[in-house]
């Protein structure tokens, strides 16, 4: 199911599986219901970049952490969302990590919103990086 053209995360071991056929990164942006600046990062930010970019190129998937329930994990195995937040060391939302396939990390992951005007940019820069180590 998607959100506004982001698709929820599902089943992450089909998505590495994909991740490492074709050599892309996982764009990941965890966050919550109630967060105003989770739909900000989603519909400002990445829904733009998902938008144009083709899914030969980059994956998008979002977790609402306190909705999402079936969620199976990397391994194949159902997994707690909480656990997975858990396990990629995120307590602040919106987070947006960045991963390969066998969850490698391949840009730092992007916290909160920032005010300043630069998030884009940091964006950018991120995405570039988790492409480059894909």
């Amino acid at each position: 199911m998607a959100v506004n053209n982001i698709t929820l995360l599902a089943n992450l071991a089909k998505d590495m599986n994909h991740l490492e056929k074709e050599k892309i990164p996982l764009i990941l942006l965890l966050s919550r219901s109630d967060c105003h600046f989770c739909h900000e990062v989603r519909n400002n930010y990445l829904l733009p970049i998902a938008r144009t970019v083709s899914d030969k190129k980059l994956m998008f998937r979002e977790l609402i952490s306190d909705r999402s329930q079936g969620l199976i994990g990397a391994d194949g195995n159902r997994i707690a969302p909480a656990l997975l937040l858990k396990n990629l060391k995120v307590n602040f939302f919106p987070t947006v990590v960045f991963l390969g396939s066998g969850m490698r990390i391949l840009a730092e992951p992007l916290l909160g919103l920032n005010s300043a005007g630069f998030y884009s940019a940091y964006l950018d820069q991120r995405i570039v990086t988790a492409i480059k180590n894909a």
